[in-house]
């Protein structure tokens, strides 16, 4: 008993004079390299978009538009629905939002998926659903990732 209480009462000094070298006279120098964008990028879109996320969205999107696209009498509106399904998946599985991420690969899958389906009418004639496939693909893959998220809450949310 007596061996546990002087392990109570030893006083330990926790005081530590740690020198790095850090010369705190001269603000440190702005690596210039990058240029305009990338400092833009930093400062703005940097913070709001994460590229590793655009990648997983637009891998997401692709495989599940093309998954979706082989469903017979479907055609773009299967695209769509594969767009819708790839931000449910991505919002329930992961927990941070990505709407943007979703917005940029959504559009852009679903305009390429438009315009690759039906390549003669938009080159020939009307633009129409080229325009459906962008907008059409954004909105479907913001509105999955909502439903997502909303799932995700619902499961790991505590039953009271």
């Amino acid at each position: 008993m007596s061996e546990r209480q002087t392990q109570k009462t030893d006083d330990v000094d926790l005081n530590v004079d740690v020198d790095v070298g850090i010369d705190e006279s001269s603000p440190p120098e702005e690596n210039t390299s990058g240029g305009l964008a990338r400092s833009l990028y930093g400062r703005t879109l940097g913070r709001v978009l994460s590229s590793r996320g655009l990648v997983v969205a637009t891998v997401l999107s692709v495989v599940f538009s093309a998954l979706f696209s082989l469903i017979p009498f479907l055609g773009l509106l299967g695209s769509l629905l594969g767009l819708g399904g790839a931000g449910f998946a991505y919002g329930a599985g992961s927990s941070e939002s990505r709407y943007l991420e979703l917005l940029l690969a959504g559009g852009a899958v679903g305009g390429g998926s438009a315009l690759l389906g039906n390549l003669l009418v938009i080159t020939f004639g009307s633009t129409v659903l080229l325009g459906l496939g962008l907008l059409g693909g954004a909105g479907a893959a913001v509105v999955g990732h909502y439903f997502g998220r909303d799932f995700r809450r619902g499961l790991t949310r505590d039953i009271n």
